[in-house]
């Protein structure tokens, strides 16, 4: 971890994260990852945007100039530092049980001559015919390779939409009732969140 960290053994501290995805769709944690091991993964990264900006010829695979990168699951992106992390077990064994699945590891980049992405979801309702969601079964762990603030394409989430059903949440967003929320994270910090919840990806 990024400090001695004991956070990981405060069974209250868990709940209390656990209790805020459940209830806005997400937690922000600072200071989790070591910063020397996120360097690294952008050092190795940069090939990796290069190369695929290349094959998209520039276009973006995500919309212009975003780009979506599964890197290979191999070091350093497999460090037991990130991918066996207490904390992050910790608060999502507290959500889904001890047995949930690591399924994909991925990146999402916007660049220069991106644009905002349209209000979504990354899944699709377990029991669409129910009145209201079930519990969470799908979360995203989320780190920035870089410093993310206003000015570098910070991801945008509305609170609490994971609750409500899709096009609800659009429209609650659309009409103001419901506010975006820029996500501004350092270096080591890590956002775990339910994917129901409606975000985009800016600039």
């Amino acid at each position: 971890m990024a400090m001695e960290d004991t956070r990981a053994l405060d069974t209250a501290w868990i709940i209390e994260r656990a209790d805020e995805v459940r209830r806005t769709g997400a937690t922000i944690i600072p200071n989790v990852l070591p910063v020397d091991k996120i360097d690294e993964l952008n050092r190795v990264f940069q090939p990796l945007l290069k190369e695929t900006e290349c094959l998209e010829d520039g276009a973006g695979n995500r919309g212009p100039h975003r780009y979506y990168i599964t890197p290979p699951f191999q070091p350093p992106w497999t460090d037991a530092s990130i991918i066996n992390n207490d904390i992050i077990l910790a608060i999502v064994s507290e959500l889904v049980g001890t047995d949930g699945v690591f399924c994909q590891l991925a990146t999402d980049t916007p660049c220069l001559g991106s644009e905002y992405q349209d209000l979504h979801r990354d899944t699709q309702s377990l029991f669409p015919e129910w009145e209201q969601e079930p519990p969470p079964y799908q979360l995203a762990v989320n780190f920035p390779l870089v410093d993310c603030h206003e000015e570098n394409g910070p991801f945008e989430m509305a609170p609490s939409t994971h609750l409500l059903p899709k096009e609800e949440a659009i429209r609650r967003i659309e009409s103001g009732e419901i506010s975006l929320q820029q996500v501004l994270m350092k270096r080591g910090d890590i956002l775990i969140r339910d994917v129901r919840h409606i975000h985009r990806g800016t600039p």
